[in-house]
């Protein structure tokens, strides 16, 4: 907990994203005001800052997903995880990156002319995540859970749709490196 105090928020940020949430709950604001120490940052909103310490704690010690064993999952839970933990946190990420964009390009881009180019870079990334996450949802998991679910996998598996379902899959892998 000493160590995170001593700490301005901008540099907690930056050593893990996963802060940026928790002060953004406490409604501090890690970009403009980042140059404040966790206790000048209470102090200016009246918030206990060991509550904050707790939380953040609490945000930085959360267990990493590679303790999992995910090659032993079976298919229908492995597909329910990605959409239900990663593609959700995709879809309520980037809408706050692109507001937090929109700002820090309002207020700095008039020094920094980078920051439109950022922008516009996520703009487009965000639209082909976008387009990616669809087609896993809407081809591809439907597919693996019918595989997974499936008394005859080796109908499916010969299936005319399978060849059109493998090239989908090759572009996602390939998007996914």
């Amino acid at each position: 907990m000493e160590k995170l105090s001593q700490l301005t928020i901008s540099e907690i940020v930056a050593r893990d994203y996963r802060s940026a949430l928790v002060f953004r709950t406490f409604g501090i604001d890690f970009c403009c005001k980042g140059d404040q120490t966790i206790g000048e940052a209470c102090l200016g909103k009246s918030i206990n800052s060991r509550d904050l310490l707790e939380k953040l704690l609490e945000a930085l010690t959360s267990p990493a997903e590679d303790s999992f064993d995910f090659k032993s999952w079976p298919l229908g839970l492995l597909t329910n995880y990605i959409e239900t933990k990663h593609h959700a946190l995709i879809q309520e990420r980037v809408p706050m990156i692109r507001k937090f964009l929109k700002r820090v390009e309002k207020i700095h881009g008039a020094q920094d002319p980078r920051l439109k180019k950022v922008r516009r870079i996520f703009e487009k990334s965000s639209e082909d995540l976008q387009s990616h996450l669809e087609r896993e949802e809407l081809i591809i998991f439907p597919y693996i859970r019918k595989i997974a679910g499936a008394e005859d996998r080796k109908t499916l598996i010969l299936s005319d749709s399978y060849e059109r379902i493998r090239e989908i899959i090759t572009q996602l892998m390939t998007e996914h490196e």
